[in-house]
């Protein structure tokens, strides 16, 4: 009876060494920390999606920092300048907005001024919704990160569409 109690200590022993190992192993791969930079852009991107919510068509452009710069939408023809960025968002804000959302980074690429932010995303509005995948280029510029452009695609389940 006593060798069977020892040999079931050890075999719980053995297990939970080997649990632990896991575990530790596992918050190494997946835990890898970003850099201020990173967290910057994505912090400019969390930044862009919440004044969606609010409706803010000013405050959303502000927050993507694209005075200056052009934005090619995938319906129309040419790109459009911050100011025909702003008139679009603001009709399409006075038809539906988005009401909620969840972004999931996967990851953030700085090659010294330049950067590509890849995420998912799936935003729900009153009216419609959609779900998507969104490669955004930024570029540092005044010690500033502007938006560049984005190249995005829908897709049915966005956050399971790895």
């Amino acid at each position: 009876m006593k060798a069977q109690q020892t040999n079931l200590m050890k075999r719980v022993l053995v297990s939970l060494l080997l649990c632990g190992i896991m575990v530790f192993w596992g918050f190494q791969v997946s835990g890898e920390e970003w850099t201020d930079a990173q967290k910057e852009l994505w912090k400019t991107t969390e930044t862009f999606w919440k004044n969606m919510i609010l409706g803010d068509a000013d405050d959303a452009i502000t927050a993507l920092g694209t005075k200056g710069n052009l934005e090619w939408w995938p319906t129309k023809k040419k790109p459009y300048d911050a100011n025909a960025i702003k008139e679009e968002y603001k009709r399409w804000f006075d038809y539906d907005k988005p009401v909620t959302y969840e972004l999931e980074p996967l990851n953030i690429h700085i090659v010294n001024n330049i950067a590509n932010v890849f995420y998912l995303y799936q935003w729900k509005g009153k009216v419609s919704s959609d779900s998507g995948r969104i490669m955004e280029t930024w570029i540092k510029q005044d010690n500033k990160w502007k938006f560049m452009g984005a190249m995005a695609c829908s897709c049915e389940k966005a956050l399971t569409c790895k």
